[in-house]
């Protein structure tokens, strides 16, 4: 009997002691459910609007498969990387979608999110075919300013352009636009030169000629609503009046979207402040092409064939830029 009671206290001083030696760490942790940010822009193409949906892991999620199903519509699977950004279509600006996901790990997950309108700050773009899309403005102050603490512009306020940006710094803006939105930057510095990644589809600057398309379709005349009557700055040419600021009609730029909007939707395409494109000029090679005239300039610099060529660090109140992307 004694025995007996000894190896009974035995026993349950093994079991205490093997529940005092379990540590938290060596049980199953729970699958930590993926977050998101839901929101929506609105977007123009050509001149219907329509919205985009947006969904964004936030930070430290692995990667997953999802579907989305927002008011009765069930889109395609969608593998989402940490801080990647996909867009869908939607009929709404306003209301709840459910998210129904697999994590790496194979679990399985819903949640419903409401939906949250984006900062004013995200360029407005229009998508032209299939490829391109091009800002509805040239970068405002307002956009500039939620990106980078530095505005040298002559004139200020939230609508005005940015002014005195050089190329260098257009493209500092447009990577770090790109980064905050979880696009691949299109610029790529090695050592003192910059080349394109080509498969980016993150913010950039436009080529020539995709600043020509997206100004003048298939326009062929000297503006896109029309041919020039007078090339200088006085008197005013009625034409290029009813598209543009330029000396005739102001001595400072303006707000954007003040005037008439070409057929994609586009503002300020002539005048107001130059904007920068990529194209080196030729024959000089260390200069940048700049095009559609500003509020400074005679009309004839707001023409399809005129462009102004600088170095890619000068910057003086009346060069800015638009921001492109490739869909």
């Amino acid at each position: 009997m004694y025995v007996q009671k000894i190896s009974i206290i035995l026993l349950f001083l093994t079991l205490i002691a093997g529940l005092n030696n379990c540590s938290p760490n060596s049980q199953p942790q729970p699958i930590q459910e993926p977050t998101f940010r839901v929101f929506v822009t609105q977007i123009q193409s050509h001149q219907q609007s329509r919205n985009a949906l947006t969904i964004e892991p936030i930070a430290g999620n692995s990667p997953l498969k999802i579907v989305l199903q927002f008011d009765g519509v069930t889109y395609k699977d969608t593998v989402l990387l940490t801080k990647s950004i996909v867009e869908f279509q939607s009929p709404m600006i306003t209301g709840v979608c459910s998210i129904i996901g697999t994590t790496v790990e194979g679990k399985k997950f819903s949640k419903e999110i409401l939906l949250q309108i984006v900062s004013e700050t995200t360029p407005e773009m229009v998508l032209i075919g299939d490829s391109l899309w091009v800002a509805t403005s040239e970068t405002t102050q307002k956009m500039w300013n939620s990106i980078l603490d530095t505005n040298e512009s002559s004139v200020i306020g939230d609508n005005y352009p940015i002014e005195k940006v050089s190329w260098y710094e257009a493209i500092d803006y447009c990577n770090k636009l790109s980064l905050s939105k979880g696009l691949t930057p299109y610029y790529i510095w090695e050592a003192d030169t910059v080349r394109y990644d080509k498969n980016s589809k993150g913010y950039r600057l436009p080529f020539e000629y995709e600043w020509i398309f997206a100004t003048y379709n298939t326009a062929q005349t000297a503006f896109f609503n029309g041919e020039v009557t007078n090339e200088g700055c006085f008197p005013l040419d009625t034409t290029l009046n009813e598209v543009a600021w330029y000396c005739a009609n102001t001595n400072f730029p303006k707000m954007v979207k003040l005037k008439k909007a070409n057929d994609f939707g586009l503002f300020d395409v002539h005048g107001n402040v130059w904007e920068w494109c990529n194209d080196w000029v030729q024959p000089y090679g260390d200069t940048k092409l700049l095009k559609g005239g500003s509020w400074y300039n005679d009309a004839h610099f707001a023409m399809r064939t005129h462009f102004y060529n600088l170095h890619p660090a000068d910057k003086f109140r009346i060069y800015s830029f638009r921001v492109f992307r490739t869909n």
